[in-house]
């Protein structure tokens, strides 16, 4: 029976597999030469923007008006915005005023609108996440054209949509900029909850910062009756008015809580909302009915009693952080959510209500020790080993219950206090 190799030459074979791997082996060396050139590129850009970075802080905090020629480079236009949107979040009204001007001095805005005219998809982005940043009241119109633009567009563009609706937040302070801005927010498909939460967040400090507090108050106040927003959206919102401090919000979340009854999620944002703003008011609806027929609600409600961190520390929006070694940038810092007003306030109103209602909070507390959803009873449990001896006494009198279940959890958290004391 013939075989292949009669059929071809054998030194073709050769030729063509000594010029398969002269071709493979050229084509990693040159990637080789590729990507050590291209470290030492980002390496040296690395530092010469580390170094501009310096100047420019330099310069901006030691003199006023600072003496800075206007940057001609990519690179001293970058590291010029860098100070400025850093420099703008330390406080000071002034301040932030004086350093916009010398943004538009130095012609900021104007380098970042050429930027959005590049066929460059990441450089449009970072052009638009500055602009944003740098908080420019006359570039509203600008950011809404922009916005109309991408809402029109057939083939959307989510994370282009994403920084012009953050830019547009980051300066509105009007009914119409709200409008504008929800345009983008009534598709529950675009982003996450949390994202539409943190940038109502940046809204209620963009109304704060405008002085138009008043304003958002009346909007939130009719939140509830409001038809044009969707059920979601109007739960984001609450949501963003516990994270963001805004204590005018309290009597309209506690409208919304009675008016969406057939809402597990919208009555579980307002009580993290309520905690976060006003302890007291939180234990006044959940007192009012605490054994909801939503287990999700019920757990919620396990731990009103826990204390502030669980109503806004672990409930706030953070970046997140790839390398924990890695300095913050200024980007990064403006984006993070500041510290929220009134902690030791808040801490203290509720210990007060934990000392007014003792008797009922661990009646409600025992009751949940019981319940048939696992995360209620668990959730019980961490209240009542933050409670002090009261708490623990709760825990140990059903290490003799007779639910297997509520035993064990007992055992298992008074186990955990003794290993945390």
């Amino acid at each position: 029976m013939p075989e292949l190799i009669n059929y071809v030459d054998e030194y073709i074979i050769k030729a063509f597999l000594v010029w398969g791997i002269t071709i493979l082996f050229s084509g990693t060396f040159l990637m080789l030469i590729v990507i050590i050139f291209h470290k030492i590129y980002i390496e040296r850009r690395k530092k010469a923007l580390s170094s501009l970075i310096e100047g420019y802080r330099a310069a901006l905090k030691s003199e006023v008006p600072p003496r800075i020629d206007k940057p001609r480079r990519a690179l001293e236009y970058e590291a010029l915005t860098d100070v400025v949107i850093d420099l703008m979040d330390e406080p000071g009204r002034e301040k932030k005023r004086d350093l916009k001007a010398f943004a538009r001095e130095c012609r900021l805005p104007e380098h970042y609108q050429r930027s959005l005219k590049s066929g460059n998809r990441l450089k449009k982005l970072v052009a638009i996440e500055s602009l944003g940043l740098l908080r420019l009241a006359e570039l509203k119109p600008f950011f809404k054209s922009l916005l109309e633009k991408a809402l029109s567009e057939k083939r959307k563009d989510e994370e282009m949509l994403a920084r012009i609706v953050l830019a547009l937040g980051l300066v509105a302070d009007s009914r119409d900029d709200l409008a504008v801005i929800n345009r983008a927010l009534l598709d529950p498909q675009f982003r996450s909850s949390k994202f539409k939460e943190y940038l109502y967040t940046r809204i209620v400090a963009s109304f704060a910062a405008a002085g138009k507090e008043p304003v958002l108050e009346q909007i939130i106040e009719g939140l509830a009756e409001d038809t044009s927003l969707p059920l979601h959206l109007k739960k984001d919102i609450i949501g963003a008015c516990g994270l963001a401090g805004m204590s005018g919000a309290v009597g309209p979340i506690k409208k919304c809580f009675g008016h969406f009854k057939n809402s597990p999620l919208m009555r579980i944002s307002c009580i993290r909302a309520l905690g976060a703003l006003s302890p007291a008011h939180a234990y006044e609806l959940i007192s009012a009915h605490p054994f909801d027929e939503d287990w999700r609600v019920r757990a919620i409600y396990a731990r009103a009693f826990t204390g502030w961190e669980y109503f806004y520390d672990n409930y706030r929006v953070r970046p997140i952080v790839v390398n924990a070694e890695k300095p913050e940038s200024a980007r990064e810092r403006v984006l993070r959510p500041g510290a929220h007003p009134g902690v030791a306030e808040r801490e203290k109103e509720l210990s007060a209500v934990r000392e007014r209602y003792a008797g009922n909070i661990f009646r409600i507390l025992n009751e949940y020790l019981h319940d048939k959803h696992y995360f209620v009873r668990m959730n019980a449990a961490r209240s009542l080993a933050s409670l002090g001896r009261e708490g623990l006494k709760v825990l140990t009198d059903n290490l003799q219950s007779t639910d297997r279940f509520t035993r064990e959890l007992a055992h298992f958290m008074l186990k955990e206090v003794q290993i945390n004391a």
